[in-house]
């Protein structure tokens, strides 16, 4: 009886798994016929806030090739996010604030954050900029402390 219903558990999962993967490949289907690239913008964690970098935190990054006319992903990997007005920019142009997401445990939070047209540059650096704010959204006081683990950006390439 147990096999069985491992076996149809297991069956089961498959059979999500693989309508799962066809509906990815479907919806991604169009980046990769015009081909697609991406670009790893932080790979080793630091902490924002007044127990790390500070209020702001800079990073420059490249994107070859990319099709300035089309929308991108960044996916911001971060741990501990108490408030809800860490703000993310990208040459300037804010896209949303970070989601709060603390849990009380040692879990990241992938945020995914939709780059509109336009915004990315392939002839010069681009510049992404993290902010921690306080309760408020203001700079006094008690900032967020929160860990950025990993920044990735998906784009479409010419």
């Amino acid at each position: 009886m147990l096999k069985q219903m491992t076996s149809k558990l297991s069956k089961r999962t498959l059979t999500g798994m693989s309508l799962a993967l066809a509906a990815l490949l479907l919806a991604i289907q169009p980046a990769l016929a015009a081909g697609a690239s991406f670009t790893i913008i932080v790979r080793s964690a630091f902490t924002m806030g007044d127990a790390g970098v500070g209020d702001d935190h800079e990073i420059d990054f490249s994107t070859p090739g990319v099709n300035a006319g089309r929308r991108a992903v960044l996916m911001v990997q971060t741990r501990d996010v108490d408030f809800t007005f860490n703000g993310v920019q990208i040459n300037g142009t804010s896209l949303q604030n970070l989601v709060q997401h603390d849990t009380g445990s040692d879990e990241s939070y992938v945020h995914m954050i939709i780059v509109p047209a336009n915004v990315l540059r392939a002839d010069q650096p681009n510049t992404l900029r993290l902010t921690s704010r306080n309760l408020d959204g203001n700079l006094s006081g008690n900032l967020d402390d929160f860990v950025v683990e990993r920044v990735v950006i998906h784009y479409e390439v010419q």
